[in-house]
């Protein structure tokens, strides 16, 4: 199982939020680049990047994701704000390996037709709030379920799912394992687990579920967790 450590960037800064909610940012003093320059010197292969600014619709550090994406021997996962097809190709140019689009995903035809044509480089960010997805950097809950955006996605030939629990995301309160079973049975697709990760128990937990991957924030952040470890952890479970 692949432990991708998370770098939300925001004003040029790596940022924590709770559950979302730009007012809750934690400003950390390492700058994007510098932590993920650490994250790799620790063992990590993937990361993953959160423009924050982009999905708030204030700007974009599509340059600083381009710094990061390009450095050797590491591979980007990166999203926010993902409007259209162009958005997508910008950030591939741009050295991502794959594009985690969220609210672009609940529009079927338009993301069905660009899926076709990038296919397992697209990634599908499955937000959930009580049951629903959510869009629009969190600030909307729509009509869909989780299980809804499931099967219709679980046909598209893409990479995978990235599903968090937005209730738990930024909080230190551990992982909701009946949500995480619950969403593992309703799809073949890979997914990866995301939101409320706080110790090695819920790496493990996690990995025991089938999950393909997890991503880790807050606690690599307030130093909770060794980043080393959950990796070893994730190797031990492959």
């Amino acid at each position: 199982m692949e432990v991708i450590p998370a770098i939300d960037i925001m004003n040029g800064k790596a940022v924590r939020l709770k559950q979302g909610v730009k007012e809750t940012a934690k400003v950390y003093p390492d700058d994007p680049v510098s932590l993920a320059k650490l994250f790799q010197e620790q063992g990590a292969s993937w990361l993953h990047l959160v423009d924050l600014d982009r999905a708030f619709g204030i700007g974009n550090n599509l340059q600083i994701i381009s710094k990061i994406a390009t450095l050797p021997g590491i591979k980007v996962e990166s999203g926010g704000g993902i409007r259209s097809f162009e958005d997508v190709v910008e950030l591939l140019e741009n050295g991502a390996d794959r594009v985690v689009v969220g609210t672009l995903a609940l529009k079927p035809k338009a993301f069905e037709e660009f899926a076709a044509k990038l296919g397992k480089k697209v990634w599908i960010a499955c937000d959930v709030k009580n049951g629903q997805v959510a869009a629009k950097g969190w600030k909307q809950t729509t009509e869909i379920t989780v299980e809804k955006l499931l099967e219709r996605v679980s046909q598209l030939d893409i990479g995978g799912v990235i599903v968090t629990d937005i209730s738990r995301d930024g909080m230190q309160k551990g992982i909701s394992e009946e949500f995480l079973k619950k969403v593992r049975k309703m799809t073949g697709l890979p997914l990866i687990a995301s939101g409320g990760i706080s110790s090695i128990g819920d790496v493990k937990r996690i990995a025991e579920m089938g999950f393909n991957g997890c991503v880790i924030g807050k606690a690599l952040y307030e130093n909770n967790l060794s980043l080393r470890e959950a990796i070893e952890v994730g190797k031990d479970a492959s």
